[in-house]
Parts: structure tokens; C-alpha cells; sequence
């Protein structure tokens, strides 16, 4: 039999490689039953994963600057929350806090 070589670790591996792992891996970990191809991977698992990942940091920046007064929530009636600068807020304190 011939010998394996051992498979690489994340760690070796190029950034954009890593970071597309990651991606792959939080995509399955929500749907585990997911299969495709490498073009469908590419197409439907990324996009979306990378639209989800990128909706979540939104939320989080968000959030921060509910916190410290930059911005306010509006609720909606649909349920959907609004944001906007906070009233009193100043474009000068804002890129302070950048």
C-alpha cells in the first residue's frame, strides 16, 4: 500500500483558503444534510454564507452603536427593525468612535 501523506492544516494553508473552510464549515454546520458540487459550493453555499456572515457583523456593528448612542433602533410593525443616527448625535462624535 502506498503511504498517505499527511493532509495539511488550516494553520498551513493560505488565508483566502482558511477563510473559505471556515465558511464551508459554518454553512454545513446549519445544514448538514447540504451536498454539491464545487460550482455549486462556489455559487449557492458561499454567497450565501458570506451574505449571512456579513448580515450577522452588521447586526453586531449595530448593536455597538445602539449601545454607546450613535444610533437607535426603531421598532417597526412588521417586526423588522430600523436604524438611524441618534438624535443629538454629531458627525464629528462618529468618526471619533472610528
Amino acid at each position: 500500500m502506498a503511504q498517505q501523506k499527511p493532509r495539511p492544516t488550516l494553520k498551513q494553508a493560505p488565508k483566502q483558503v482558511t477563510d473559505t473552510a471556515a465558511a464551508i464549515e459554518r454553512y454545513l454546520g446549519s445544514r448538514p444534510q447540504a451536498a454539491e458540487t464545487v460550482e455549486g459550493i462556489a455559487r449557492w453555499w458561499l454567497h450565501r454564507q458570506r451574505f449571512e456572515d456579513s448580515v450577522e457583523m452588521v447586526q453586531r456593528a449595530l448593536d455597538l452603536l445602539v449601545r454607546r448612542g450613535v444610533v437607535e433602533r426603531l421598532a417597526l410593525s412588521g417586526g423588522q427593525p430600523m436604524y438611524r443616527k441618534a438624535p443629538g448625535e454629531s458627525s464629528s462624535e462618529v468618526r471619533a468612535l472610528m
